[in-house]
């Protein structure tokens, strides 16, 4: 049977599975903005377990989407969100990484600036670029609401994911009052509470030991961006490069009853 939402690849044959993937989201993206007028679409790998809440996220945030220029999309995931940080199911926080994987975006974005300029591979980085997110940020759950089962892919290898992927916790039910403070997450007030918390927190080094667990202290630590994967690697972290899960440079992470904030010196 034709299936018209499938798009056909003869005429790249023997290009890199970047370059079909890039294009699946092309059409997709195009058929849903395009044909179909849509306002908002939210995108999704097939090799993932959703939340229950899942839809809601979306449908909780969608105001804000629309509200604040400052926004780019609205993520089902975090980097960041290891079994072993203490994940609150209904906080929500801002991103100025892209973290893909399972995203709402609406239709002003596509039709006014992503359409007439889509790669033709590696799409989720050149979003990243600042050409794409021009400083907006993303929305996020502390605790994903999916999670990524595919361990080999045309960018994961069993290792990969071994070691990034299969220890990203995910809702098992839904938070009883929902999402909590989503206003608080407009621009101006998301960046006043961040910079709250930097000038109240305890400066403390890299390495140093931060307290009892339980304790409710703040620290911050500060770091420079060559020593990003060290940081990473020491505080239990997404290991890259350069830091996920971040707004205007700043990580916040809770683990043991204790907050800590890494900031880019």
């Amino acid at each position: 049977a034709n299936n018209a939402l499938r798009q056909d690849h003869e005429s790249k044959q023997g290009a890199a599975a970047l370059h079909y993937i890039a294009d699946h989201y092309k059409f997709a993206l195009g058929r849903a903005f395009e044909d179909a007028g849509t306002r908002h679409a939210v995108v999704l790998e097939e090799d993932m377990l959703l939340s229950p809440d899942f839809l809601r996220l979306f449908e909780s945030t969608a105001y804000l989407l629309d509200a604040d220029p400052t926004l780019m999309c609205v993520s089902s995931w975090n980097d960041n969100g290891y079994k072993h940080m203490d994940l609150d199911p209904a906080r929500v926080f801002r991103s100025s990484f892209f973290p893909g994987l399972g995203w709402m975006l609406k239709r002003e974005l596509w039709i006014d600036e992503l359409s007439s300029k889509w790669p033709p591979h590696s799409w989720d980085h050149w979003m990243r670029v600042d050409g794409q997110s021009k400083g907006r940020d993303c929305l996020v759950p502390e605790l994903s609401r999916n999670h990524n089962i595919g361990e080999e892919g045309s960018t994961v290898n069993r290792a990969d994911f071994a070691s990034r992927l299969s220890n990203v916790a995910f809702a098992a039910s839904a938070p009883a009052g929902g999402f909590r403070d989503l206003d608080g997450l407009r621009e101006d007030r998301y960046r006043d509470l961040v910079t709250r918390m930097l000038d109240s927190a305890e400066e403390v080094p890299r390495g140093a030991g931060l307290g009892p667990p339980g304790a409710g202290r703040t620290y911050r630590v500060g770091y420079v961006r060559e020593e990003w994967r060290r940081t990473a690697e020491a505080y239990g972290l997404y290991v890259s490069n350069w830091p996920r899960a971040h707004f205007r440079r700043v990580t916040i992470m809770r683990r043991n009853g204790n907050t800590v904030l890494l900031y880019d010196r």
